[in-house]
């Protein structure tokens, strides 16, 4: 169950990735079109003055906001729930977090990336550039899946508490 939890978790982070593109794409489409039209309208009028461009804003991210935008912070939040229950399962039936292979750590520290991710776009308005440690996280899960996924017993050096710590602390 947890692997299907991560592939469909892949899946809507790939969708969020590709929404994520298309955003920072209308952006910078929109803010070319603005600078377009402020220099041809300050040509226009012959004159050298300034050109004063005004934008609202109601939210922490509404001057940067699409459709697109919002669809993938949707998408986003989906894949955090989906693999951080897959790792709450992983981790409830091995008895242990997910330090045991290199496939849990890749899956873990994709999901690290999204808790950072997602806090940060809370406090900030950073969706502008969201598609790069989505993107991260997409290489990661992309990566995992290439590994071995059945759940081994750790290697005895590292089945001792204090040394897996330190070990996974590094």
């Amino acid at each position: 169950m947890t692997y299907y939890l991560f592939a469909v978790g892949m899946v809507t982070l790939g969708i969020a990735f590709i929404l994520f593109c298309v955003h920072t794409t209308l952006l910078a489409a929109g803010r070319r079109q603005i600078a377009t039209a402020a220099t041809a309208g300050a040509g226009a009028a012959g004159t050298t003055g300034t050109v004063t461009v005004t934008t609202t804003v109601s939210g922490p991210d509404s001057a940067n906001s699409t459709s697109a935008g919002n669809m993938a912070q949707v998408f986003t939040w989906a894949s955090f729930i989906l693999i951080g229950l897959g790792l709450a399962i992983r981790a409830y039936l091995v008895g242990r977090g997910p330090w045991g292979n290199l496939y849990e750590f890749s899956v873990a520290f994709a999901f690290g990336i999204l808790v950072g991710y997602l806090y940060l776009s809370r406090r900030y308005p950073i969706k502008a550039i969201a598609f790069i440690p989505i993107g991260v996280a997409v290489f990661l899960l992309t990566y995992a899946f290439t590994l071995p996924a059945e759940i081994s017993p750790l290697v005895p050096a590292l089945d001792n508490p204090p040394l897996i710590t330190i070990h996974v602390a590094m």
